[in-house]
């Protein structure tokens, strides 16, 4: 390039800028502010390069153009003047406004679940801009305008299948909303009829321009409306929990109590959560999965666990005759143990000792089971034959068996073990049991147990080793062998080592070491051991049998007198003849009033009085 072409270039730039600056105060800011990356460009904006005409038309978004004579240049997912709102096209072309993500279709025909790969829908309860405002219609294009009472008391309903003060899960809130300017009516409840639609508005919030069919079946009074189900209201496992939902294209609004596609899932609050299935909210916000089950219709019971009840068996496991089945489970496809008290094997998105929860959702089981135990959630017996132990050394257990810190974890036990912590030894097949590390001795066909101890804190006596030493001997000869319990006094210090010279005892105690309770008598069992069934068996047959022989004697007794009381009685007289039937009401008024075997005897002798008698 030549200089002169140059410095004439620099003269005309210099120019330009000397004109900017004398203009300063003339300059007004631009109308638009561009966001996401956009450019502000002379001219406006032509939306029909992308959105169908009819979008173009109707939609509030796309109506402004430009800006005295400015617009965004948008890049790539954003649209509108200054380019804020997000769009994406789906692979069918169809279009989701305001951050809704595309979502590939589920279809069932001949219910077999399979994905349509060439239909799409939008999430609109996924929208992300404008924050908190939410959205409807086919493309998440309608903002919300309006929001109705939970409830109104005046113009009460007659339809029981919608109560006026049941609000549905289809917000947050739990508060219906109408879109496109639409009013709330007043006093109205019934979904169809809530909103009262502006002209060329249909749907159950006024977002289709068209009505459209929705042939999903509810159940527990649903409401069949198009789109994907929202499931912002509940925690984040749950909203985990029914992610798979959002991939069907119809669902179910619900009312309170109800939850679901088709509203086919029981739902309470519990806490900052919830409980599904029948779980039960403890005192403390948790669920109790324990009694949470499910019926099926060809009389199959399910189990569930998780942290709101949510996660359905996929297995039940093998269990000894007498234990519940319904405490056996894995959920979300984990392989039961070996060991019919051990943890389930779970794949490598689930965890807990039933895999009810995923990683990211993990709640850790922390008792400190012993023993080999395994802890559970919920309030499940460690085993059936454990659990049937009688009154009194149930109370003596829970004395001196540590709780386990937590009402709704459980431990299950291995064979030989049970109690909260899987603490307590068994004797036999559950015919005696021993506390605080005391061993199974037997003599004969009995148990005891012997309670040795290494440490001053490890020292225990008594039929079950259940009570803790409370004061130990003193004397050149004093091991650990000389103690009381039950603050029982020694009788005096200890001469010989291994002698022990027995303890003065409080009233309710009794034995050298003041380890039997004179309150509590007899042995404590298991109520169902095997020696104690026989002996109840052959009790109450004893006791059958001598009623039954009872019973005969007493018929026996009763003809013998009837057939006397005939014998004497003339045969040809036609008066005062008692019938058999007279003669056992005679008895029966008898036995009742208590005046006498028969009302024709003489003081009590066996002599009949004959009366004299007319023969024709």
């Amino acid at each position: 390039m030549k200089l002169s072409s140059i410095l004439l270039s620099l003269s005309a730039l210099r120019k330009n800028q000397l004109s900017l600056a004398l203009n300063t105060d003339d300059l007004v800011e631009p109308d638009i502010i561009c966001t996401n990356g956009s450019l502000l460009t002379e001219g406006s904006q032509n939306y029909a390069d992308i959105f169908r005409i009819d979008m173009v038309n109707t939609l509030p978004f796309l109506q402004t153009i430009s800006k005295n004579g400015m617009y965004c240049k948008c890049g790539l997912g954003y649209t509108g003047i200054d380019c804020a709102t997000p769009y994406e096209i789906c692979k069918d072309d169809s279009i989701c406004f305001h951050g809704a993500p595309c979502v590939k279709n589920f279809v069932s025909p001949n219910n077999t679940i399979v994905m349509d790969d060439e239909k799409y829908h939008c999430a609109c309860s996924q929208t992300t801009y404008p924050i908190n405002e939410s959205f409807e219609g086919k493309s998440c294009e309608y903002q919300v305008t309006s929001y109705c009472e939970l409830s109104d008391p005046t113009n009460i309903q007659d339809d029981d299948r919608f109560p006026n003060d049941v609000p549905y899960d289809v917000s947050a809130s739990g508060e219906w909303y109408c879109t496109n300017g639409a009013d709330c009516q007043s006093g109205i409840m019934r979904p169809s009829e809530k909103c009262d639609c502006t002209d060329n508005f249909y749907g159950l919030h006024c977002e289709q321009r068209e009505e459209q069919p929705c042939d999903l079946t509810c159940s527990n009074g649903g409401v069949c409306k198009n789109g994907a189900k929202d499931y912002t209201n509940l925690s984040n496992s749950l909203q985990e929990y029914f992610e798979p939902d959002v991939q069907y294209d119809t669902h179910c609004i619900c009312p309170t109590g109800f939850t679901g596609r088709q509203c086919e899932i029981d739902i309470s609050i519990c806490g900052s959560g919830s409980c599904l299935n029948g779980g039960v909210c403890t005192d403390g916000g948790v669920c109790d999965c324990t009694d949470a089950s499910k019926m099926m219709e060809d009389g199959t019971v399910l189990a569930f666990a998780g942290s709101s009840c949510e996660s359905q068996v996929t297995s039940f496991c093998t269990v000894p005759s007498g234990f519940d089945q319904m405490s056996h489970f894995c959920t979300n496809d984990g392989k039961c143990a070996e060991d019919y008290w051990g943890a389930c094997e779970c794949g490598a998105d689930h965890i807990g000792p039933r895999c009810e929860f995923t990683v990211q959702n993990l709640q850790v089981c922390d008792l400190q089971c012993q023993n080999g135990g395994t802890c559970f959630f919920g309030d499940g017996p460690p085993s059936s034959k454990a659990n049937n132990v009688d009154d009194a050394s149930s109370a003596m257990i829970a004395q001196t068996s540590p709780a386990n810190g937590n009402d709704k974890m459980h431990c299950k036990c291995p064979d030989g073990y049970f109690g909260n912590l899987c603490n307590v030894k068994v004797c036999g097949d559950y015919e005696h049991f021993c506390l605080n590390t005391g061993t199974c001795l037997k003599s004969n066909d009995s148990y005891t147990c012997k309670c040795a101890g290494n440490t001053t804190d490890t020292v225990f006596a008594g039929a079950n080793c259940n009570y803790a030493a409370t004061t130990f001997c003193e004397g050149p000869g004093a091991s650990l062998d000389s103690f009381c319990t039950n603050q029982g006094i020694c009788k005096s210090i200890v001469e010989v080592v291994g002698n022990h010279p027995g303890c003065e005892c409080a009233e309710e105690f009794t034995g050298s070491y003041c380890e039997v309770s004179t309150i509590l008598s007899g042995e404590n069992r298991f109520r169902d051991s095997p020696k104690t069934k026989v002996l109840w068996y052959i009790f109450v047959s004893i006791a059958v049998l001598f009623v039954y022989v009872i019973g005969l004697l007493l018929v026996h007794i009763r003809r013998s007198r009837i057939n006397k009381m005939r014998k004497q009685t003339p045969i040809d007289s036609s008066q005062n003849i008692a019938t058999n039937e007279e003669i056992d009401d005679n008895m029966k008024m008898s036995d009742i009033y208590d005046i006498g075997q028969y009302q024709d005897m003489n003081n009590g002798h066996d002599e009949y009085v004959m009366q004299t008698v007319e023969i024709s």
